[in-house]
């Protein structure tokens, strides 16, 4: 029957030492590990390096000096006829970022979402949320791109974050823009009977921001949208409020192009 010879499973590159789990081949003996090079993601890729260790899991590659590499593995086994399947190809460099979707508040908790960072190597993202003694690592996420922190103070303060790539040796990609939630204030004229809100504008997203929605509950009703503000407004006048009712606001930002609120 066909079968394939597997390749190590290339885990990532750090400092310069490729790191790999060792393969399971039964369908003959071990010959080496052969580790292909590049200074081009599309090749030519060329012999760097041979290993006849079969237990050998680490290699550091001591004439890289700075430059940007990309590897592959292949094992060579007395398995005649079939296939050698290449191992994933990674570079040396740390992972790319994993750009930040939307930063929101739901329910008194911030929800996050992120894109994935396009880099094969990466295991998991790590949160960072601003404090007063600087950005600190929250929590790290290996399976999804969303993020729900119940520890964060967003009705009370501006909450901001970076989420950066995480690879198995531990590096981790460049801090990117941060994004943050948005805190409304309102303000109450019980004379002129309006109600003035106030919030702080999101940053960082790819596009402009499109619109505001302003969304209204009136004494526990169901939530409307009541008017739209343009993207760079931070503040909203509502008028002929009346006394005797409770008034509940929330508000809306709109990204051009993707819609993402």
């Amino acid at each position: 029957g066909f079968s394939q010879i597997f390749p190590p499973e290339f885990l990532c590159v750090n400092s310069d030492t490729l790191i790999w789990n060792l393969p399971t081949n039964n369908c003959g003996t071990f010959n080496s590990y052969e580790i292909y090079i590049s200074a081009d993601e599309t090749g030519p890729f060329t012999l760097l390096t041979t290993i006849t260790n079969e237990n050998q899991s680490t290699y550091f590659h001591a004439t890289a000096g700075g430059n940007v590499w990309y590897y592959y593995f292949l094992s060579d086994y007395n398995c005649p006829g079939q296939a050698q399947i290449s191992s994933d190809t990674l570079d040396n460099r740390p992972p790319d970022v994993s750009i930040i979707e939307v930063v929101g508040v739901e329910n008194g908790q911030v929800d996050l979402s992120w894109n994935i960072s396009p880099s094969p190597e990466v295991i998991g993202y790590i949160i960072y949320r601003e404090t007063n003694i600087g950005f600190i690592p929250i929590d790290t996420v290996f399976s999804g791109t969303t993020y729900t922190d119940i520890d964060a103070l967003p009705n009370n303060t501006v909450e901001t974050y970076f989420v950066n790539a995480l690879d198995q040796c531990g590096n981790t990609s460049i801090f990117d823009n941060p994004h943050n939630t948005m805190l409304l204030e309102t303000t109450v004229d019980i004379c002129s009977q309006t109600l003035l809100l106030d919030w702080n504008p999101y940053q960082n997203w790819l596009n402009s921001i499109a619109e505001h929605q302003i969304w209204l509950s009136i004494n526990n009703g169901t939530f409307q949208m009541v008017d739209v503000t343009a993207g760079d407004a931070t503040s909203y006048l509502y008028e002929n409020a009346n006394d005797s009712d409770e008034y509940c606001f929330y508000v809306e930002a709109v990204e051009s192009v993707t819609g993402v609120t």
